[in-house]
């Protein structure tokens, strides 16, 4: 037990599960792994990261296995220090995580072969060009996509690669499409982790390159005619036995894009032809392409006052042993714009440096992290600390918070944005500040920190809900107020209308005109004024959803009828018919008093809003899953203006002054509590109307 830094003499007679060197998990995976042994189970090693017994810890290889001896069964327990192995594979990973981004973000084809020279990896640009997803030529032959007449010649390059280990070669590999790509391809022998032999070829995409070529080596008029199509500039150069390079011509374009007719060089040399790339490298490389067939690539680039004037990306290549041809493309304006790039993002970083928001740069060191930048904005809150602070890790200045120590290492290992509200206290500020925090990370190695101060915000807004508590605190006294009024009102109107009643059912013998008809006036207002306190406190019911339901088994036919006769006088006092139109039983689970009290609303609706000799229908559609109550009148119908305030808390549809021969007293109420009881019943309430003096029509629909 040395290992875990225990003396002989501690763990001598002790049972291995008395030292504390498992984390809890841990511990119990090797426990159900010894298990598993006692059981005659084989185990492979296992790797653990354990406790030492200074708790510092450290990666170990447990290999247990049964030996008997004399007859015994003994546990033997081989245990290995692998600290240093799982290290090396940790770097092993991030360095293969590295050069994968290389491989991806190259701008060459990559490749990786076998042995039996199969695909095993692909590089994005080479899925771009040729078109092929991995999953498409996974495990395949390279000599399947190859063109059958460089097959055999690419099969000896490569047999010739595995016993060299190197080898260059060009071939023509088949698109996805079908056609058929030109690759100049460089390859390697390597070893992977498991010692097993693999290819790297690197490739170039050359087939606009071997156009040309190919076109040369054809004929000289159909190289004129194809150097002529293409939007290249090209000079063709012979070297003359003296060994000089003599320019022999050109095609159109060049003409073009240096404004010059190029004839006039023709039987020069290049020197001659072009001062100015005398006392260059430009014409050496020209000769060491036409006499030893070393292409080459390189932008030509000329500055007048500081600025771009001309620049070329220019190509050298060999077409035949003495020949080359410079190829070029005008790319001034795309330099120029690159130039333009690099100044925006100096305007940028400007910018970052004056910005408003408060934002840190901080770069991955080996276990920590590193200031290495941050704007004028962050001084005004760390002011003469941050020099300091400047040359410390994060894991120092955030010592005291692991919470921002945890963001830090997320967004960098997840490769994530993080956003989160991030409390701080600075040194020199006043007070906790409140930030609006983002970590962002920035490839490969940064993670840029924004903490934009919500403080003052954050304390308006506390102290707007603060007083929006207040506000419902009122609001709810309000609503209090209302009930308990409402409820004082309703005993003394109880009295007032249950003396008029009695005056007008028991004594109205004993009254004359002129006093039946003043008691007559008190009935009606008292009726009005009583349907108006039982509203309202129905409102306030619903509004603090104190109204329950008692539901019941009852008859929807019969409930409808009843309501139906008890507004009949009504009715008829207003010259106005109600058909019906129901026959058979209808049982539903509603709350009869209350569905009574819709029913009757809507029909009340439906007679004050219908003028003299005006008819009203009353239906009942049973369906499948649900029964509606349909109450459709010939009245004077809603307008769109009027349909707004439907449904709405003391939506009152205001027609005083309009002469439509229409009762227009009610408080609003009545259709917004008739909404909200359906619903509690888990129906619905539809209102249809075309218009002004079209009639409207109202359906209740319950489910089953």
């Amino acid at each position: 037990m040395s290992i875990f830094g225990y003396e002989k003499d501690e763990v001598s007679g002790r049972n291995f599960g008395d030292f504390p060197i498992f984390s809890p998990e841990d511990q119990i995976t090797a426990l159900n792994n010894f298990k598993s042994l006692i059981k005659g189970e084989i185990l492979q090693p296992l790797e653990f990261n354990v406790y030492k017994k200074d708790r510092s810890q450290i990666w170990v290889e447990f290999d247990v296995s049964v030996v008997k001896y004399n007859g015994e069964i003994i546990y033997q327990l081989i245990i290995q220090d692998i600290s240093e192995r799982k290290k090396a594979e940790q770097r092993l990973k991030e360095s293969e995580e590295k050069y994968r981004l290389i491989t991806e973000n190259a701008n060459v084809l990559i490749s990786v072969l076998n042995e039996k020279f199969e695909y095993e990896y692909i590089n994005e640009v080479y899925q771009n060009i040729l078109g092929y997803k991995f999953d498409d030529i996974k495990g395949k032959v390279n000599l399947g996509l190859i063109h059958p007449e460089d097959q055999k010649q690419t099969a000896i390059a490569l047999s010739r690669i595995l016993r060299k280990g190197k080898g260059f070669h060009q071939l023509r590999l088949k698109t996805k499409n079908g056609n058929f790509k030109w690759l100049e391809a460089t390859a390697k022998n390597f070893y992977d982790s498991k010692e097993r032999k693999k290819i790297l070829i690197i490739s170039r995409d050359i087939s606009d390159r071997k156009v040309i070529e190919d076109s040369l080596e054809k004929s000289e008029q159909k190289f004129r005619n194809i150097v002529d199509s293409v939007p290249l500039g090209m000079h063709i150069y012979q070297v003359n036995s003296e060994g000089n390079l003599i320019f022999i011509g050109a095609n159109t374009t060049a003409d073009k894009i240096l404004n010059v007719d190029n004839r006039q060089f023709i039987g020069k040399t290049i020197e001659d032809a072009f001062p100015p790339l005398k006392d260059t490298d430009i014409p050496g490389r020209y000769l060491e392409a036409a006499l030893n067939g070393k292409s080459s690539t390189w932008n030509q680039v000329a500055y007048e006052d500081e600025k771009i004037k001309g620049a070329y990306e220019v190509h050298a290549f060999q077409t035949s042993p003495g020949n080359m041809v410079a190829s070029f493309a005008d790319i001034t304006d795309r330099l120029k714009t690159e130039r333009n790039l690099r100044e925006s993002e100096e305007k940028f970083k400007a910018l970052f440096k004056g910005g408003p928001i408060p934002t840190l740069t901080w770069q991955k060191t080996d276990e920590d992290f590193q200031l290495i930048d941050y704007n004028k904005a962050y001084q005004k809150y760390a002011q003469d600390n941050i020099r300091k602070d400047s040359d410390l890790s994060a894991s120092f200045i955030f010592r005291d918070r692991p919470d921002i120590l945890k963001d830090l290492h997320r967004c960098f290992y997840e490769k994530i944005n993080i956003t989160r509200e991030l409390k701080y206290n600075f040194e020199f500020m006043q007070g906790e500040r409140i930030f609006s925090s983002k970590f962002a990370y920035i490839p490969p190695d940064l993670v840029i920190i924004h903490l934009d101060d919500i403080t003052e915000k954050k304390h308006a807004e506390e102290l707007i809900l603060q007083e929006n508590l207040k506000l419902m605190e009122l609001n709810k006294m309000k609503e209090d107020l209302i009930i308990r009024v409402s409820h004082e009102l309703k005993t003394p109107l109880t009295s007032i209308f249950g003396a008029s009643q009695m005056l007008l059912n028991h004594h109205k013998k004993d009254l004359n005109k002129e006093v039946k008809n003043l008691v007559e006036i008190s009935h009606r207002g008292g009726i009005r004024l009583k349907k108006l306190i039982e509203n309202l406190i129905d409102t306030s019911k619903l509004k603090w959803e104190k109204l329950i339901l008692n539901r019941k088994i009852e008859d929807l036919v019969a409930i409808v009828d009843d309501c139906v006769d008890e507004m009949m006088f009504l009715a008829q006092n207003r010259n106005i018919v109600i058909n019906t139109d129901f026959n058979n039983q209808i049982f539903l689970k509603v709350d009869k008093l209350r569905l009574e009290q819709v029913i009757t609303n809507i029909l009340s609706n439906a007679i004050k809003n219908t003028p003299s000799q005006g008819k009203i229908y009353v239906s009942i559609i049973e369906n499948k899953n649900s029964v509606g109550i349909n109450i459709k009148d010939t009245g004077i119908g809603i307008t769109l203006e009027e349909k707004k305030l439907l449904f709405e808390k003391f939506g009152k549809i205001e027609r005083y002054g309009l002469d439509l021969g229409v009762d227009i007293e009610g408080a609003g109420l009545g259709l917004f509590i008739s909404k909200e009881i359906v619903e509690l019943h888990g129906g619905q309430i539809t209102i249809k109307s075309e218009g002004r003096n079209k009639g409207t029509e109202v359906t209740i629909e319950l489910l089953k």
